[in-house]
């Protein structure tokens, strides 16, 4: 993702309680702003960074730095580890969760995987995505890659065409993302879970243009690109409280 696409501010040292150890660069680079609170955001270690008076694990500034460089010095050792004896699944999972999609297409670029497992590891990893949309080029490009899907790769429950799909959003943001479902229910779930501002879309879709479906979830979750909602098919559903 691209810099200008980054929802969160890049933070300095400036103004905050000097450690007695310097975090590591690739760390302070990666450290952001969350809800006004620091936050380290880095492929290998996502954990709030507490140097400014307040402590972390009950540890001082010096300490909790340490513990952050011992942190990402294990983890690359572990992804070192699985790369080199091909262990991609184990390679993806030391990725925390928001950039193991972005550890795929590194993997893919590295031309490390065969169909089989390019295809399996992102079926393994899409149940785990919270927030796809943060990442929507890297995941965009994983699911419409040109590669051949394996026989039998999903099977979709409906045999309608075209498909009823919906998606619960907040204030009509990201109202086209990658991830429907077939029950109006569950898209009504997601629509209420953030408060009282949701609403259900309802969208058809071709039954060719689906990238993927899986139930793994319980969410009857279809995979789609924005561009194959029908252009006549837009309807919504407001919150209803309860």
């Amino acid at each position: 993702m691209n810099e200008t696409s980054d929802p969160y501010p890049r933070l300095s040292f400036t103004g905050m309680s000097e450690p007695d150890e310097t975090l590591h660069p690739e760390l302070a680079e990666a450290l952001t702003e969350i809800n006004g609170q620091p936050f380290i955001r880095h492929p290998l270690h996502c954990k709030p960074f507490k140097s400014q008076g307040e402590t972390m694990l009950f540890l001082g500034p010096r300490e909790e730095v340490e513990w952050h460089n011992k942190a990402l010095a294990q983890k690359k050792a572990l992804v070192e580890q699985a790369y080199e004896s091909s262990d991609w699944k184990q390679y993806v999972d030391w990725h925390e969760k928001p950039y193991r999609g972005r550890a795929i297409q590194y993997l893919s670029d590295m031309d490390e995987l065969s169909h089989h497992e390019y295809w399996g590891l992102l079926a393994y990893v899409w149940p785990m995505v919270e927030t796809p949309s943060t990442d929507l080029d890297t995941w965009t490009e994983l699911w419409t890659s040109s590669r051949p899907k394996p026989e039998g790769f999903f099977t979709l429950p409906v045999p309608d065409d075209p498909l009823t799909v919906f998606r619960g959003v907040q204030l009509s943001l990201m109202e086209d993302g990658l991830s429907w479902t077939l029950s109006r229910d569950r898209a009504q779930w997601f629509a209420d879970r953030h408060g009282d501002d949701g609403h259900v879309s309802e969208r058809k879709v071709l039954r060719k243009d689906v990238l993927y479906y899986t139930n793994a979830r319980e969410e009857q979750e279809i995979v789609i690109l924005p561009k194959s909602l029908l252009d006549d098919s837009l309807a919504f559903f407001p919150f209803i409280g309860f």
